[in-house]
């Protein structure tokens, strides 16, 4: 299940939670796109109560963190551990921001660190 709501005026958090559908990445990252068309490009990916991460979740959140960026915006995963742990690939980190809850995502893309 996929919930995306405003955090604040230039900022949408996207909850996934339970087991993962075949679809979570193409969910994700429409809610995404809509997020970036209503003028929100800082976005928290909230992955902690996901059970496992889906196939194709992880090259989803990185595509969409590059035209965030590209925008002038950001993006930050909330994971349960680490990004190399949780996807089980390397240098996870060191693409993809993570925090360990949400008070720490919203100050990293709000120009803090996570």
């Amino acid at each position: 299940m996929i919930d995306s709501r405003a955090f604040d005026d230039s900022t949408t958090v996207i909850s996934a939670r339970g087991p993962a559908g075949g679809f979570l990445g193409r969910r994700v990252e429409s809610e995404i796109f809509e997020a970036v068309r209503r003028g929100r490009q800082r976005v928290i990916v909230d992955l902690s109560m996901l059970e496992v991460p889906a196939p194709g979740l992880l090259g989803t959140l990185l595509r969409s963190r590059r035209l965030l960026l590209a925008l002038g915006g950001q993006l930050c995963i909330v994971t349960p551990s680490d990004g190399h742990d949780y996807f089980g690939a390397r240098d996870v980190d060191d693409m993809l921001p993570g925090a360990a809850d949400l008070t720490c995502a919203r100050a990293f893309v709000a120009g803090g660190s996570a």
